[in-house]
Order: C-alpha cells, then sequence, then structure tokens
C-alpha cells in the first residue's frame, strides 16, 4: 500500500509541475471567411451614416471553422479616385489617413458589420478589386469600391447623377460607378442613387475627409 501512496503522489506531482500544452493560435482562413467583393460608400444625414445602403459584413472563421476575434483591415491605397471620410462612425474602427486603410475588430464570433463614409476625387479611376482585405496580418480577399457622394457636398444630389453620367457615357466603365455591385456601369446604378437621394440618409456629406 506504501508504494501505492507513492506512485500515486510522484504521479500528481507530475501533473501539476507540468506545463499546460499551449493553445494553438487561430489563424483567419481566407476560404472559410465570408467578405465582400463590393464595397459601397455613402454619406450621412444629421443623425449618422447611411447603414441601409452602405452597411458592410465581414465575417472571420479560423481554419476550423470557428468565429473568431480579428482586426481586419481594408485598403484603399489603390483607391486614389476615394477619399474616405476622417471620422469613425462606430468605436470600433480606425481610420489611418496618412496610410489610406480602415481598420475594424471583429466581434468574438468573427462578425465585423461597418460602414464607411466618403468622397470621391479628381484622380483617375481605380481598377477593380482595387481594395486589400486582410484579418491579422492575412489576406482575405479584395473589392471594387463605388462611391455615391462624388463631389463632397450636401450629401447625395443631381450633382453627382451628372458626375455619374460622366462615368457611364465615358464607356470606361469604372468601378466607382458601378454602385449596384454587378460588374458594369449601367443605368441600373441609377436606382441605387435615386434610393439614396430620395431616403434622406444621404443628405450630408461625411466631410472631413482624409487629405
Amino acid at each position: 500500500m506504501r508504494r501505492i501512496s507513492y506512485f500515486l503522489a510522484a504521479a500528481a506531482f507530475v501533473s501539476i509541475a507540468a506545463p499546460a500544452a499551449a493553445t494553438p493560435p487561430q489563424v483567419p482562413d481566407p476560404y472559410g471567411s465570408d467578405v465582400p467583393d463590393h464595397l459601397l460608400v455613402v454619406a450621412r444625414n444629421a443623425t449618422g451614416r447611411d447603414a441601409t445602403l452602405g452597411q458592410i459584413n465581414i465575417t472571420v472563421r479560423d481554419l476550423a471553422g470557428n468565429g473568431m476575434a480579428a482586426d481586419v483591415v481594408l485598403d484603399f491605397s489603390g483607391a486614389p479616385d476615394l477619399a474616405l471620410s476622417a471620422v469613425p462612425q462606430d468605436s470600433r474602427m480606425t481610420i489611418d489617413c496618412a496610410q489610406n486603410q480602415v481598420t475594424i475588430l471583429s466581434l468574438s464570433n468573427g462578425v465585423a458589420t461597418f460602414t464607411l463614409m466618403g468622397t470621391g476625387t479628381s484622380a483617375p479611376a481605380s481598377p477593380p478589386n482595387a481594395v486589400t482585405i486582410l484579418a491579422n496580418g492575412v489576406l482575405m480577399g479584395s473589392a471594387s469600391v463605388a462611391v455615391l457622394d462624388r463631389d463632397g457636398l450636401n450629401g447625395v444630389t443631381p450633382a453627382d447623377l451628372s458626375i455619374w453620367a460622366g462615368d457611364f457615357f465615358s464607356g470606361a466603365n469604372p468601378p466607382r460607378a458601378d454602385l449596384d455591385g454587378d460588374g458594369s456601369v449601367s443605368l441600373a446604378d441609377i436606382s441605387v442613387l435615386a434610393a439614396a437621394y430620395f431616403s434622406g440618409n444621404d443628405t450630408m456629406s461625411g466631410s472631413p475627409f482624409c487629405p
């Protein structure tokens, strides 16, 4: 009996002294996560941004398919025809004007829901998939970006329709004018502008904008 007691005591000591196995870090899975391929940048009204038209949803999952908290970065450095609003509209969002990046922390279930505001610039049109999306530094995908408030004045107005028409008749098919995200600049995009104009959710611009 004494030998058994010694054995049990030794086993208990080893179990206490042995370090716990380290939990492997969660790694974002680009193939198992939900990342949009089209972003619509909107304006605002007196109560805040137009989350009706502009809501963006990203879900980050790890290699096991579980949702995970992550720093989701949208890099707009490849889209010089867009100037982001410099004022975050969400407590989980930060905006880096110098790097032209937006970062938002996804929840523990992996979901990041946010809205982007901004305006157009005089720079040449950005190509498709100009926005790079990363989670904890892992490339998740890319997205094209379209802009409602093209002149940055008084929200969405007929002046923005005029600027959009210039892109439409140019035949260049720039992503900034593809408001419905179907891959082409067509008369169907006017319905998105009309929805923004008549909704009352885009009566003000999202200024100040990043320089």
